[in-house]
């Protein structure tokens, strides 16, 4: 046989390994369907990538391609899972980066121009009480509108005012 000069046995897991057993007649997978075979394959594979083993053995193809599928949609939620709480925190990490060089170039400031330490506690104080608190953006804040027509911009801030303007007697 062919497999022979491949395997070091000279069997392969195709003639050992099978379905049923017990009280079912064992088939070894060799004596199965190609498609069959090649699912399992890429169950054992995809299982192995994302830890998936299972104590169920599927016994037919179209279970073992319901348990592919399953891993596989197992792997994609877990990847953005791991993605999106990855990107979260480094944006976290950012913010917090930002907010430190924020405070330590004030804090260079106060020092290179002799700021009393009373006083220079008080501003240090106030800076990062205010860097707490999310502050609304001004419109000069958000570049996007800029790449907005013109007439559109106005609708926005019509759409934003109206009911202030609308809600003030005259």
């Amino acid at each position: 046989s062919s497999m022979a000069s491949i395997s070091d046995t000279g069997r392969s897991w195709l003639e050992v390994h099978g379905i049923g057993g017990g009280d079912e007649l064992f088939r070894t997978y060799a004596s199965l369907s190609p498609a069959f075979q090649y699912l399992t394959c890429l169950h054992f594979a995809v299982s192995n990538t994302v830890l998936g083993s299972l104590p169920i053995d599927p016994s037919n193809s179209i279970e073992r391609a319901f348990t592919v599928s399953c891993l596989v949609l197992g792997f994609v939620f877990s990847s953005v899972l791991v993605s999106s709480l990855s990107s979260w925190l480094v944006q976290l990490e950012m913010s917090k980066q930002e907010k430190v060089a924020t405070m330590s170039k004030l804090r260079r400031y106060l020092r290179e121009n002799s700021v009393s330490p009373a006083l220079a506690s008080r501003i240090d104080h106030e800076t990062l009480e205010r860097l707490s608190v999310n502050q609304w953006l001004s419109e000069d804040q958000v570049e996007a509108l800029e790449l907005i027509a013109p007439s559109l911009r106005a609708k926005l801030r019509q759409d934003m005012w109206s009911r202030f303007l609308l809600t003030k007697p005259l």
